[in-house]
């Protein structure tokens, strides 16, 4: 399944369709233009500032626009990704701006190529829902981070009215009946996506981490800013029945402790 799962971002690399500007810089700053829009919960969530100096490694780095940040504000930053285009894309980024990472690479996030206690913070932004082992490559970030560094993940939240109104529509479209984690393995981005509950990401963590905060803010794509105005009426009203934080994207925030 990792062949099928690494096809799929090789052929469309995660935010390369946000920009269609031909000059490299012009495309690259417009794609981040477009994801700090659509998440701008991001910055906050990844305090790019907090590790100038300081040994990083994200895990899927995509097109690379958070490792990006994190080189610019001077951090020791490793890359990886299981997409070659993508590692590509993102050695192309930090040539527009002229900057340079310690180390980019092709790697399974199930099998990190890193020892332990490595690094003083781990990061990963929506990419450990897609491994086929998402609790062994959970477990494999808190495994070459340092004790008391940071592990910061964003995995999809199932509890959240995007999932419902995906899993609505992807039955309405004619894949019924599937349940709802049936339909993000099937038909959500690649095959075997995934969305947890707050106590599906808990059995999954080991012993060695505590949660400092685990929380699903609201983004663009909860508000459907990318889809016509009437579905952003639509989602307006459920948001105000509902509450603001049943966001699609789950923020967890970890402390190694041993």
């Amino acid at each position: 399944m990792q062949e099928k799962i690494t096809q799929f971002w090789n052929n469309k690399p995660c935010g390369s369709q946000t920009s269609v500007a031909e000059s490299p810089l012009d495309y690259f700053r417009e794609t981040e233009a477009y994801r700090y829009k659509m998440m701008p919960f991001i910055c906050d969530f990844a305090e790019f500032y907090k590790y100038r100096g300081k040994r990083i490694l994200e895990i899927g780095i995509g097109i690379g626009c958070d490792f990006n940040e994190f080189v610019k504000q001077g951090a020791l930053a490793y890359g990886i990704d299981a997409s070659s285009e993508s590692v590509e894309m993102a050695r192309r980024r930090l040539r527009a701006y002229k900057a340079e990472a310690v180390d980019l690479s092709i790697a399974n996030a199930e099998q990190l190529p890193y020892k332990n206690n490595m690094f003083d913070a781990v990061y990963s932004f929506g990419c450990l829902h897609h491994v086929p082992n998402t609790r062994k490559a959970i477990h494999e970030a808190i495994r070459v981070c340092k004790v008391d560094g940071k592990i910061k993940l964003m995995l999809y939240n199932r509890s959240s009215i995007y999932a419902y109104l995906f899993w609505t529509y992807n039955n309405l479209r004619g894949n019924f009946p599937k349940s709802l984690e049936q339909s993000f393995w099937d038909d959500f981005e690649s095959i075997g996506t995934k969305a947890f509950t707050e106590n599906e990401v808990l059995a999954m963590l080991p012993n060695n981490v505590v949660v400092e905060r685990m929380w699903c803010p609201l983004s663009g794509y909860d508000f459907m800013l990318d889809r016509s105005w009437y579905w952003q009426m639509l989602i307006k009203v459920i948001y105000d029945i509902v509450g603001s934080n049943t966001g699609f994207y789950r923020l967890i925030a970890l402390r190694k402790t041993q």
